[in-house]
């Protein structure tokens, strides 16, 4: 039995270790999957609002049927758009240009037009062009997204690099009450010099080519292509910055977070269009879990243990058995001892 024993628990052992590298192998794949399918969506992502500056900077003007008929012309052509809320152009409005501005976009049927939220600012922006111009990105037409803080911040920074900037978590102004998502938003400058200019702190600025995610449909948009059977059941959670923040949280598909289930989840930093975002995956309960402990591991201890009292079983019933033998053979040689003597004694006896 302790033989057994102790042949079950090396077995065991060295399963719990297979299973702990079993593990460790699932998960980094996983998230590197999640990393890339995620960096891949959203380099598509300002690699199209690269082609909205490209549309202002070969056009003198780029009037709204021109904006909506390019939109047109590349969702036609990728699949990759899924998820993403729109692609649109914020204006930069000077305070002294605002009435002469309003008035320009109402001549264009649009005669309730105002930018918003009203009262006096030294500057303003306003969404002039967003597409698809369904009625969910009608909401934010005319948004002054220069007023909000977080918003502000990444346009002042993307104005002073020139490069593609991420905001924090926002509410998009297109949400509603309904299938209420956390949000970000991508932007990209355009100047009016068109590159005549080298240095970006001295070029003037046209406005923003910009992209509202709403970050549910993003991310599961990213990893519904990810042809991995392990991520069945995986939690995959996103945070704004490099840091566990639930403030900060961004998606949380199996909702861990807040049911405080998060127990054992794998992290890697990505850099994202001058930002930090904080990726995890916590694999499915199915499959092995960080202490190496699967179905493999409980059929190779219910095996051994069953057969360690099996061995023992048969071993004590064979040394039983073989005992009785051995006390039958001395009484039957007691026996047949007895017997000589008595026939010798009748024998030599009178």
């Amino acid at each position: 039995m302790a033989g057994g024993l102790v042949l079950t628990a090396a077995v065991c052992e060295q399963t719990r270790r297979f299973g702990i590298q079993k593990h460790l192998r699932i998960e980094t794949t996983l998230l590197d999957n999640v990393v890339d399918a995620l960096r891949s969506k959203l380099d598509v992502n300002i690699a199209l609002l690269a082609a909205v500056v490209g549309l202002f900077n070969s056009s003198s003007e780029v009037n709204r049927q021109q904006f909506s008929t390019f939109f047109e012309t590349v969702s036609l052509n990728t699949t990759q758009l899924k998820g993403v809320q729109g692609v649109g152009f914020a204006r930069w409005i000077p305070a002294v240009q605002l009435q002469a501005y309003e008035s320009r976009i109402r001549s264009e049927g649009f005669p309730t037009f105002t930018v918003r939220p009203p009262g006096p600012r030294a500057n303003y922006s306003a969404i002039e062009f967003l597409e698809p111009f369904d009625w969910r990105n009608q909401r934010a037409f005319g948004f002054d997204m220069f007023s909000e803080p977080v918003r502000r911040q990444a346009m002042q920074r993307a104005r002073h690099t020139g490069n593609a900037t991420l905001t924090g978590k926002v509410q998009l102004v297109q949400e509603t009450q309904e299938d209420l998502q956390r949000g970000v938003l991508i932007y990209l400058p355009i100047f009016a010099d068109r590159g005549q200019v080298r240095e970006i702190s001295r070029q003037t600025l046209l406005g923003w080519a910009y992209s509202p995610l709403r970050i549910n449909d993003v991310v599961n948009s990213a990893i519904s292509g990810i042809d991995n059977s392990d991520l069945a059941g995986t939690g995959v959670l996103v945070f704004d910055g490099d840091q566990l923040d639930a403030n900060r949280l961004l998606f949380d598909n199996l909702k861990l977070l807040s049911r405080n289930e998060l127990r054992h989840p794998s992290y890697q930093t990505i850099a994202v269009a001058g930002r930090t975002w904080l990726v995890g995956v916590q694999l499915s309960p199915r499959l092995v879990g960080p202490n190496g402990i699967d179905s493999a591991y409980w059929m190779n201890l219910i095996v051994g243990l069953g057969s360690s009292l099996i061995a023992a079983l048969l071993t004590r019933i064979h040394v039983s058995n073989h005992l009785a033998t051995r006390e039958a053979l001395a009484i039957s040689e007691a026996a047949a001892q007895e017997r000589a003597l008595a026939s010798t004694v009748f024998e030599e006896s009178g």
